[in-house]
């Protein structure tokens, strides 16, 4: 009897063996996990908002998830809660780590004892591979919409300044500024545009106004010694603008051969101004210079040469 006893008050090899493997599960591993959760202030006006700290311990290495909604469902009615920075991990003494991550959290209503919960985070500490649901203790927060310190702070809100009905006349002095203003706008307007105008450049005078031109400065200087030079020139140009011949090049008589070979001038006109230029030809190669009275009239030639209608323009 007293052997069977004692057999039985000893743990047998399968005791033993339950026990070890006890010791060993991952239940037997399972890490002290804490929670925490510092709200501060705990009286804010409606305005305002509060700063939560949500706080996990376990053994390391120590992994938190937090869902995206991070209030539970009674207080996403009544709060908004937004990140106020990344999550931190602290290491702690005794192989444990500290995470750790704060919210801004605004009110929407206000009441002497306002619920703030948050949902549970899932947690993975140690060596246990089976993450778990650790949840948060709920918060109370008093919402007031008084105002702090000197009531004549509170201010009623401010409506929206209503405007004036159609037709209604502003001030005298405004219309008179607009008027005004409309004035020196009009005026600069004007005054740039004649600037512009004026700097735009002058189309060229046509061979026809050229010509005249210089005729008239010959008539004002018919003792020139240089007269008849001008006056073949002026009109040897002439003819080069209005006609294919290159008067300017030939002589007088190549000149006559070319103007009755293209018969681009009427016969009248063509004569006049061969005959002035056979005139010039005898002062340049006889020195034998007009007298004022044929200067005269070596200028009336010449008018009728230039004067319109235009011929065509040289092609």
């Amino acid at each position: 009897m007293n052997g069977r006893a004692k057999t039985r008050g000893r743990p047998s090899a399968g005791a033993w063996g339950g026990l070890l493997l006890a010791l060993l599960s991952p239940a037997g591993r399972a890490a002290d996990v804490t929670s925490a959760v510092q709200v501060n202030p705990t009286t804010v006006r409606l305005s305002e908002s509060v700063r939560a700290t949500l706080a996990v311990e376990g053994d390391a290495p120590l992994r938190v998830e937090v869902p995206a909604e991070v209030l539970d469902e009674p207080s996403a009615a009544a709060w908004r809660a937004r990140p106020d920075g990344p999550a931190t991990v602290t290491d702690l003494p005794g192989g444990r780590q500290r995470w750790a991550r704060a919210y801004r959290v605004d009110p929407y209503v206000p009441g002497k004892a306002v619920h703030l919960g948050f949902a549970p985070a899932k947690v993975s500490a140690g060596t246990d591979p089976q993450s778990k649901e650790v949840p948060f203790a709920s918060q109370v927060v008093t919402v007031t919409t008084e105002v702090a310190g000197d009531a004549a702070e509170a201010r009623p809100p401010t409506g929206i300044e209503e405007l004036p009905p159609a037709g209604a006349s502003g001030s005298p002095w405004g219309r008179a500024a607009v008027l005004v203003a409309v004035g020196v706008a009009a005026a600069a307007a004007g005054a740039l545009l004649a600037w512009l105008l004026r700097r735009r450049p002058a189309p060229p005078p046509t061979p026809e106004e050229w010509a005249a031109r210089e005729l008239a400065a010959l008539g004002q200087a018919p003792d020139d010694p240089a007269f008849a030079d001008r006056l073949s020139d002026t009109l040897r140009r002439f003819a080069e603008a209005r006609t294919r011949a290159a008067a300017t090049k030939l002589t007088t008589t190549e000149l006559r051969a070319e103007l009755e070979r293209s018969g681009e001038w009427p016969a009248e006109r063509a004569a006049d101004l061969l005959a002035v230029l056979h005139r010039c030809d005898r002062v340049k190669f006889a020195a034998d210079r007009p007298t004022a009275a044929e200067a005269a009239e070596l200028l009336q030639l010449a008018r009728r040469v230039v004067e319109p209608p235009a011929f065509p323009p040289n092609g």
